[in-house]
This record gives C-alpha cells, structure tokens and sequence, in this order.
C-alpha cells in the first residue's frame, strides 16, 4: 500500500513537473536569465510571508489523529485571512522593501504576485487535510490539470511579448486553478466551512509554531544565498543561480518530495513501531543515493554539454556554479527523508537547531567568500551549509532510531562505488571518443547500472551488506 502511495502521487506529480520542465526550457531561449531573476524577487517574497501566515497548521493537522472538521475550517479561516493581512500590508510597504532586496525589479513584478499569496496558503492547507484521507490521486490530478493549463498560458502569453509578465501571470494561474480542484475534492471529506473556534486552533498550535520556526530557518537557508547573488550578480545573477539549482532540483525534489508526502502520512500512522520506521527510513536512504549520486557524477562531467543542450549558449556561464551546486542539491533532497521521520515523531524544536547551524555557515561562508569567488563561492557555502544541516540531522534522529553516522554512511558506500567506475571509464573513454557521444553511453550505461542494482535490492542482495 505504502509504494502504491508513493507511485499513485508521484506518477501525477513527475508528470506535471516534466511539462514543466519542458515549458521552462523552451521560455528560456527567448526569455533572459534577468527576466527570470525579476521574478524570483517577487517569489521569494511571497513565500517568506506564505510561512507567516501560518500555513504549517496543515501539517498538524495531519499529524493529529484526532481531529475534525471544525479544526480544519478553523485553520483555514485563520491562515487564509493573516495571507489577506499580510498582502494588503506589504503592498503598502513595497518601496521599503526594494530597498533591501530586489529594487525597482521587486516592485514591478511583486504587485502582480503577491495575489498568489491567499491562493498558495489555502491550497496548501486543504491539500494537506486530503492527504490525510489519503487522497493521493486527487492531489495528484489537480498538481498536473493546473500544470497544464499554466503551460498553455506561459507559452502563450511569451509569444505575446509580455517577458517577464508572463511568468507572472501564468504562476497566479496555475494556483488559482489548483486550490478550485483541491477545494472540490476537499467537500466530499470534509465540511469545508463549519466555523471556527479557539480551541480547535490552540490544540495544534504547539507543533505548527514550532514548523512555521523550522520553515523559516529552512527558508532562510535556501534563500539567503539568493540575497548575496543579488548582491554580486543583480538580476541576471539571481536568474543564473536559480535556474542552475532548479534544473538540478526539479528532478531530485520531485522524486523525493512525491517519496516524502507519503512517507509522512505513513511514518505519522506507524510513529510508535521505532524498529520498522528504522527500516524503511535506510532502505528509502539507500535507493535514493543510488539513483542520485551516480546522475550527480554525470551531471558533473557533461555540465556544459547539458547546460548548452537544455538552455542554449546564453546560459553557459552557470556551467562552474552548475557543477557545485549539483552537490548540494542532492544532500538537500536526502535530509528531507530525515525531517519527515523527526516530524512524524513531533521533534521539531530540536530539528530547528539544524536549520540555525546551516543558515549560520551559509551566512559566515558566503560573507567570506562572495568578494573573492562571487556566485561560485555563494554556490560553495550553499554545499556547506546542507551537509552541516544533514549531519545535525543525524545527531537528532540516532536518538529515536540508534543509526549512527557509521550505519547511515554505509548506506551511501555503493552508490559512492557506482560513481567512482563511471568516473573511472569516462576518464580512459574521453581519450578518443567524443564528449557528446559519451554522454549518451554513459547515460545508458548509468540507467543499467541502477536498474541491475534495484533488481538485486527487492531481493535485499545489497541491503545485507550495506544496511
């Protein structure tokens, strides 16, 4: 049932982020990486005040096994009117905020975003309430109905000439038409509008303002980096940083981030039986590592060829920042299994040490760094804040599961082994076989290598000797 789960959600969701994907590569021949850079000033923002807004009572929500309808009407009221609260006062206070990040770029695109702000807050608090139900095809259907139609506008509204706007417009879009399917599967669960009381919002306060502190250290951390490329790069700067770390986190996200929503729920409801959540946290460790770090080595070696393949020559000089930044995505994508087993435990405060430590390093290391290295030395403390972030982790969860950093380091010593033979054959290869031809070797060389391995893992040939 648990993988059932896992492939119902993300079948739906990979398939919405490959019309993405796609959409993204086309836009971005004929967009530039500072049109890309204007909108991120206005998304940053408005993720920063979607965590203010208290969203993260959806987690709670399903984290508690004894709730009702009225907690979760009582929640989304509150959420959806501080999201209100929150947009009406930043557009107020919009030229104050230019001053610190984004200048007259923030302005004219956050006037436009930040209608998105009540959206995102609501869908994500209903979607989290279906996910309890375990409605994991209906959260699925409305991720890739809303994708679809925001290619159709993006496309559409690029060939118009509208630039940036576009992506604008299109974002705004998409959620808007995301929270109207969430909202429809919602009402055959729930009593989506039955009142709202103070004791329904206080029962789940504790573990929801310890979320929202943890998501804004987490927040912090993935963005703070984004405030000194501005700093360095402006606009076109911010635009190569982001892409860089998107086309490398779109596909690591999307398969853990799909792993992750339903291991939660299932951790959630199995939080007692230490020894099973012990098991399927190692092996789900081992089988991302395998699938990531060898992709990571590829992406390493043929970073240019890639870049140039996917974006275009205009893009290449995020090739050097690319290849970092590869690093730290996938240790990124492994500490959110991690957080999901701490949280299904309800340790949260102690999980924010780790997101304070690894906003710490990313701060001193980028200071250090950005005056020297500009983005590529940004791009390094990025990679050193997430392993100080996963190592912390660690400390906390040996407490619950007894994996120490021994145990969990040899979940990583094949996948480690299956990079260091591509690296090995691509080094005696490259001396008289092209680098484009290569790639395509190694490409399938490397779906080979990964598919012998997961044969032989559903019979636990691996697992005996690397769990």
């Amino acid at each position: 049932m648990l993988l059932k789960n896992i492939l119902t959600t993300g079948s739906f969701n990979i398939s919405a982020q490959i019309i993405v994907f796609i959409v993204e590569i086309l836009i971005a021949r004929i967009l530039a990486p500072s049109d890309f850079g204007t909108f991120v000033f206005a998304l940053v923002v408005v993720e920063l005040l979607s965590i203010f807004s208290m969203k993260f009572y959806g987690l709670a929500f399903v984290q508690k096994k004894d709730t009702t309808d009225t907690d979760l009407s009582s929640i989304a009221i509150m959420a959806f009117s501080l999201s209100c609260l929150y947009a009406a006062a930043s557009l107020l206070g919009i030229g104050y905020i230019s001053q610190l990040w984004g200048g007259d770029d923030l302005v004219k695109s956050y006037t436009t975003l930040v209608w998105a702000l009540p959206v995102i807050t609501l869908e994500f608090v209903y979607r989290q309430a279906l996910m309890k139900e375990k409605c994991f095809w209906h959260t699925g259907m409305a991720e890739i109905i809303s994708v679809i139609i925001y290619a159709a506008t993006v496309i559409s509204l690029v060939n118009l000439g509208f630039g940036f706007y576009a992506l604008l417009y299109a974002y705004v879009v998409r959620q808007s038409i995301k929270l109207i399917i969430i909202l429809w599967s919602v009402k055959k669960h729930y009593v989506v509008l039955s009142g709202i009381k103070y004791e329904s919002i206080k029962k789940l306060t504790r573990m929801s303002f310890a979320m929202t502190l943890q998501s804004l250290f987490i927040y912090s951390s993935s963005n703070t980096d984004k405030y000194f490329v501005d700093l360095s790069g402006g606009a076109q700067g911010v635009g190569l940083y982001t892409r860089a770390l998107k086309l490398l986190q779109m596909p690591l996200n999307q398969i853990v981030m799909n792993v992750s929503s339903v291991l939660y729920v299932h951790f959630s409801h199995c939080q007692n039986d230490i020894q099973y959540l012990s098991d399927i946290f190692k092996k789900t460790t081992f089988i991302l590592a395998l699938i990531f770090i060898p992709a990571t080595m590829l992406i390493i070696i043929f970073a240019d060829i890639i870049i140039n393949l996917i974006y275009g020559s205009q893009w290449l000089p995020m090739v050097p920042i690319f290849k970092v930044l590869a690093v730290g995505a996938v240790i990124s994508s492994l500490s959110i299994i991690i957080g999901n087993l701490l949280k299904s435990q309800g340790i949260v405060y102690r999980e924010t040490i780790s997101n304070i430590l690894a906003l710490s390093t990313l701060i001193l290391a980028s200071y250090l760094l950005v005056d020297n290295y500009g983005m590529l030395g940004i791009s390094i403390a990025f990679v050193l804040s997430k392993f100080i972030f996963l190592c912390s982790q660690l400390q906390i969860q040996k407490k619950i599961t007894e994996i120490g950093f021994i145990s969990y380091t040899r979940l990583y010593l094949y996948p480690v082994f299956v990079s260091l033979v591509i690296f090995k054959m691509y080094l005696l290869a490259s001396v008289s076989i092209s680098r484009e031809i290569l790639l395509i070797i190694f490409f399938m060389f490397y779906i080979l290598a990964v598919s012998v391995s997961l044969f032989f893992e559903k019979r636990n040939s691996l697992s005996q000797y690397f769990m």
